[in-house]
């Protein structure tokens, strides 16, 4: 796994102010014991915080970075991205869709272990409206759909898990987003993290920035992409000339009706 202040560190010497995205889990050791993980969760802001916030304050940018953040229920934290600002900004979205693949996944079932959060993630940053949507929360398309409607420019995905896969450059280009893409490389507690970050424009989804590699196999570094929004309407203009007048809400009530279905025990 990547050493998340270090390269935060680097990354900031070399890149400048921006929001620089961390991965899911970047501030959490992963064991295999499922009470170890949890044990690790702390307050936001909070000690593990503090060090980020200091690097925000003195390069001037934002950080987001995962980890684990206390809950009201004891023992069950929220899987958590803090968003640190250089002036002492502290916003947090606590993940909505928690992983779970049944009882062949144990002891690594994030709904057993966590406690989800309630409110898609969006804020203004630096004049920007960004999303945030965090690992699972990309295999539901109502979450960076709900977050374009809601006006999102950019959305920030941080992940771990093995290679990222299509869901991202799908949101780009339907939701008309540019979505980054930060995942680890190395094991976690759970398997093994392959990397594939990159960052994805709309509005038909052109890769312009990819983690490094060589023969195929990630390795650890950092990317960048500058985003203006005179492109950003640009881009929305390209692709909303004609699309929203051929949207057809009415049709779309499946979407949202139904009965929840139960978690697999």
């Amino acid at each position: 796994m990547p050493r998340p202040s270090a390269y935060s560190k680097k990354a900031a010497e070399a890149e400048g102010p921006g929001v620089y995205v961390l991965p899911e889990y970047a501030l959490t050791l992963m064991p295999k014991d499922a009470a170890a993980i949890v044990a690790q969760a702390q307050p936001v802001p909070g000690p593990m915080t503090e060090r980020f916030s200091e690097i925000a304050k003195r390069r001037n940018l934002w950080v987001a970075a995962g980890m684990l953040e206390t809950s009201a229920t004891p023992g069950k934290p929220y899987n958590c991205i803090a968003l640190l600002g250089p002036a002492g900004q502290v916003l947090r979205y606590r993940k909505t869709h928690l992983w779970d693949n049944g009882p062949a996944s144990a002891p690594w079932r994030e709904t057993l272990l966590f406690t989800p959060g309630e409110e898609l993630g969006l804020f203004e940053i630096e004049g920007w409206k960004l999303g945030v949507m965090t690992c699972a929360d990309g295999y539901f398309p109502e979450v960076p759909r709900t977050l374009a409607l809601r006006g999102a420019e950019v959305i920030l995905y941080p992940n771990a898990r093995g290679a990222i896969g299509p869901e991202a450059d799908a949101a780009a280009v339907s939701d008309i987003v540019a979505v980054v893409v930060s995942n680890p490389i190395g094991h976690g507690g759970d398997g093994q993290r392959d990397g594939t970050s990159r960052i994805i424009i709309p509005p038909w989804g052109k890769t312009v920035a990819v983690a490094p590699g060589a023969k195929g196999e990630a390795v650890e570094g950092w990317i960048a992409q500058v985003f203006r929004h005179a492109e950003m309407v640009s881009w929305k203009a390209e692709a909303c000339s004609i699309r929203p007048a051929l949207r057809r809400p009415e049709l779309y009530g499946p979407l949202v009706e139904g009965a929840k279905p139960s978690p697999a025990k």
